[in-house]
């Protein structure tokens, strides 16, 4: 198309660079959309880093889980039920209590 036009595909590049934007939305607390209208090269290159970031996020988010759950059990920490976050709110526990709070 550029040898056949080449003026035109000059100008649409000139007017495609204007339209360039990077954008972000939140969903809902804890969630956001981003939005980039990118030179494709470009785009490719955000996909690219935004999936591995996201893959050693799950990756470092496994681990410390696992070595919190570790930690909790050795120390004879574990939750009873696994729902208790607040110390004195045992209503995730539905009637079963905290071992957390030591009232079984």
């Amino acid at each position: 198309m550029q040898r056949l036009d080449p003026e035109g595909t000059e100008q649409r590049v000139r007017e495609a660079v204007t339209r360039r934007k990077v954008t972000v939305r939140e969903l809902e607390p804890g969630l956001s959309r981003v939005t980039a209208d990118v030179p494709t090269a470009q785009g490719v290159g955000v996909f690219n880093r935004l999936r591995d970031m996201a893959a050693e996020l799950y990756e470092q988010n496994a681990t410390e889980k696992a070595e919190a759950e570790a930690a909790g059990i050795r120390e004879g920490q574990g939750r009873g039920s696994g729902d208790c976050r607040v110390p004195g709110r045992h209503d995730g526990h539905r009637g079963r209590g905290c071992a957390n709070h030591g009232d079984r």
